[in-house]
């Protein structure tokens, strides 16, 4: 489910509401067996066994290999047979796993009727209070309650049991329902497993590009809250995809000179922008998230001209080293983990909001599209966004990975690279086209996202003709200024004012924020160094819990552990995070 803010930016949303069921009168009844447990008769079936209500409950348990680290969805509970059992079972499956072995229970309903017996029945049932209960109207509470617990890291995965025919009313609801949720386990792992790989890099990209707004004079820096609504101009996000070539054919002549004489607002994800300055097209802005050293060379063919007038939009995230290039620097912050440390930068006035971590660059560049323009009457539209490519071919023509092969081609090694998309983990997928083009499961999930994100979005519009469909209204390369003119009369202006006063306040924050972190982690080196000795040590305080105030806050130094997801006083734990003091330390040395 999407909703929009005044500027057009979507949330996603994964659970999906459901209408509520028309009143009917439920009737409970005795069992046709020998004992005395009812049986529910309700829209003209049973929901239970007439000779033996409890069986099946009681089989599906017993019959269910509990492991600790389970999130166990009941749906649709009714008369809740088997909870307490349930719950019995549970304890013991993670009796024996030690301190993080751990499950909850949470029951959802999605019929009105029934949720209101199941309500009642619950609260005559011994442990009731350890079951989390859900009615369909109340999905952002269940959310929030996933999130929390699986943000914990002491879950692995989402177990359904169904423990009445109940859920036969509204069955897709509760299957989608409980997919969602083993999505939000299995997202949280996959960024679990990223932050491992990369959460050093991005912490230590966050203080040095903080550091290089604070002391960089050369440079004009500003945040992304003060370019939000700055551009009414019909705005155009370029990716790198095929499609690109295609909006750029001869054909399209008229879009290419609207362009180049400065109809529009136009932004390039970075390895894109060197396709359209090979078209004599200079973007106005270029967008960078990439932390790796491997994105430079998709600045390689830049002039100092270049790096003077177009606008960076940075990512805090992203390599130092390229935006030391650039002379205009938009900043942004990706909230790529729940972190104090980032809701500190936040709460200081460095950064107004942290942005979603959307994982491409080219989600990131629309969504930055989305918060710039004037308002919804302001068109986006977007091109090689294809998340896919045919069989051969990865990219655009220019862009550095297709320079790449053509620089690398022999008479033995030809510039077309078929191992991208015809060896595993490619597949096949059917373009907008319909031609047959391939991807991978990173880039499906991008378009996926894409579409959950921006799908339905008012004025975003797809002039890319091949690709994966990404579930927006089409445009064609001829019609763009038709459509941009037929939304918003005044698209005149459009160039980004940066307010270098509220720089000058930035850099002060950033300041003070960062000679804080430096003094907090100088004490926190004397404390693990000295112990008891330190000159930090205060009185009335234990050494460990001065150590836990102390690192807590400040995930950075651990949260690319495996065993990072909190801080932990243990000494193996606290020799690593000595370890990672002194690289921060050098990076704040200049404060």
């Amino acid at each position: 489910m999407n909703s929009q803010n005044q500027k057009g930016v979507g949330a996603n949303k994964p659970l999906l509401p459901l209408e509520s069921s028309r009143e009917e009168e439920i009737l409970t009844e005795a069992s046709s067996g020998n004992g005395s447990p009812e049986t529910i008769r309700y829209k003209g079936r049973y929901l239970y066994s007439k000779y033996n209500p409890m069986r099946a409950v009681l089989s599906l348990i017993q019959g269910t290999k509990f492991l600790p680290g389970t999130i166990v969805i009941i749906c649709s509970p009714c008369l809740c047979y088997g909870t307490e059992e349930l719950l019995n079972a549970l304890e013991a499956a993670c009796k024996d796993g030690g301190e993080d072995a751990k499950a909850e229970v949470c029951a959802i309903e999605a019929d009105r009727n029934l949720y209101g017996l199941a309500k009642e029945k619950l609260g005559q049932k011994k442990g009731a209070e350890k079951i989390h209960f859900y009615f369909s109207d109340q999905l952002d509470e269940f959310e929030a309650f996933l999130n929390e617990k699986i943000s914990s890291g002491s879950f692995r995965r989402v177990l359904r049991l169904d423990f009445s025919a109940g859920t036969q009313f509204n069955a897709e609801w509760y299957t989608s329902i409980c997919n969602a949720a083993e999505q939000m386990v299995a997202s949280y792992w996959k960024n679990r497993i990223t932050i491992v790989k990369m959460g050093r890099l991005f912490s230590h990209n966050i203080f040095k590009n903080l550091s290089l707004v604070g002391t960089d004079e050369s440079a004009s820096d500003t945040f992304l809250q003060k370019a939000a609504g700055m551009v009414s101009k019909p705005i155009i996000v370029f990716g790198a995809g095929e499609s690109l070539d295609k909006t750029f054919a001869k054909e399209n002549f008229p879009l290419i000179k609207e362009i180049k004489d400065g109809r529009y607002f136009t932004i390039a994800v970075d390895a894109a922008a060197q396709a359209l300055l090979a078209r004599g097209i200079r973007p106005d802005a270029i967008v960078a998230v990439e932390s790796q050293f491997a994105i430079q060379e998709s600045y390689a063919s830049f002039t100092k001209d270049d790096f003077e007038k177009i606008i960076l939009f940075a990512d805090l995230c992203s390599r130092p080293q390229v935006a030391r290039l650039f002379k205009k620097r938009i900043w942004f912050a990706s909230e790529y983990a729940k972190c104090q440390y980032l809701d500190s930068i936040k709460e200081k006035g460095i950064i107004q909001n942290l942005i979603p971590p959307l994982g491409s660059v080219g989600l990131t560049a629309v969504y930055l599209a989305l918060v710039i323009r004037q308002s919804i009457a302001t068109s986006v539209f977007v091109s090689g966004m294809d998340f896919s490519y045919s069989a051969g071919r990865t990219h655009a023509k220019n862009v550095a990975a297709s320079k790449r092969l053509l620089a690398n081609c022999t008479r033995k090694n030809g510039a077309a690279n078929y191992s991208a998309s015809l060896l595993p983990p490619a597949f096949p997928v059917q373009s907008k086209d319909e031609s047959k083009m391939y991807s991978s499961p990173i880039m499906e999930s991008y378009a996926i996202n894409f579409a959950a994100v921006f799908g339905g979005q008012k004025n975003l519009y797809d002039i890319g003709e091949c690709g994966i469909d990404l579930h927006l209204k089409k445009c064609t390369a001829a019609s763009v200024w038709t459509v941009a003119s037929l939304q918003n009369k005044n698209s005149s202006s459009g160039q980004i004012q940066i307010d270098f006063e509220e720089v000058k306040k930035s850099k002060q924050l950033i300041s003070c924020y960062l000679k804080e972190e430096k003094d907090a982690l100088t004490q926190l080196k004397d404390l693990l160094v000295n112990g008891e000795n330190s000159e930090y040590k205060k009185d009335g305080t234990t050494l460990s819990g001065q150590i836990q105030g102390i690192l807590s806050p400040r995930e950075y130094l651990f949260l690319h552990f495996p065993d990072g997801n909190r801080a932990s006083t243990s000494t193996p734990f606290l020799k690593r995070v000595r370890a990672e003091i002194d690289s921060f330390l050098k990076i704040l040395s200049v404060y």
